[in-house]
């Protein structure tokens, strides 16, 4: 089973789901959705969720501005953005920025699409035979979500600390300043501490 190593935004909300779905975009058509989209303001800064490769980072009429990573194993794609932050063949780690949401292709307002495809790169862009607009390998997102967040939530802030502090050697008011007055502090120290457990 794959494990997700970050989450694509700061704040995971679905918007529209994984799956069947009847929508109409810049006169198309959609009956099946190949990931899940997250609701996030213009320019929200997206991450890459796994170390990996940029396999492509490029405009496309439907995506929009898209970047696809090659994970080994497995692939994601990150699309409607407003810039992308990588090029093709960078290695990424995960937690990276990659680029920021937009509402770029066929795009109804800012949000990020996400897509995880369990394939090696070559079989990622596979698509049902019977109706071209489906990809054969894509999955639910929200499965390795919820995984990361059920992961995430094992760990209390204290003994999150405790990891970090002793692995990186921080001092006492270096540890309190991070995880209780930088913003977003408590989800980077216990993220940090997922990383080196």
């Amino acid at each position: 089973m794959i494990r997700l190593k970050h989450l694509p935004l700061d704040s995971i909300s679905v918007s529209s789901p994984y799956g069947k779905r009847s929508i109409t975009v810049n006169n198309r058509y959609y009956w099946w959705h190949n990931g899940t989209d997250f609701k996030a303001p213009l320019n929200s800064p997206v991450y890459a969720v796994a170390d990996g490769r940029v396999a492509a980072a490029r405009y496309d009429d439907s995506y929009g501005y898209y970047a696809a990573l090659d994970h080994g194993k497995f692939g994601t794609l990150y699309a409607h953005l407003s810039r992308l932050n990588v090029a093709e063949n960078d290695y990424i780690r995960a937690g990276q920025i990659i680029a920021y949401t937009g509402s770029t292709g066929d795009s109804t307002g800012p949000h990020l699409h996400f897509e995880i495809r369990l394939s090696p790169y070559e079989n990622f862009w596979d698509r049902v035979h019977c109706d071209s607009s489906v990809f054969m390998n894509t999955v639910d997102p929200m499965i390795f979500i919820e995984d990361f967040l059920d992961r995430e939530s094992d760990l209390s802030l204290g003994e999150a600390i405790a990891i970090v502090q002793s692995e990186a050697g921080l001092e006492d008011k270096t540890m309190e300043y991070m995880a209780r007055h930088y913003r977003y502090g408590e989800d980077l120290v216990k993220k940090l501490a997922k990383a080196i457990k």
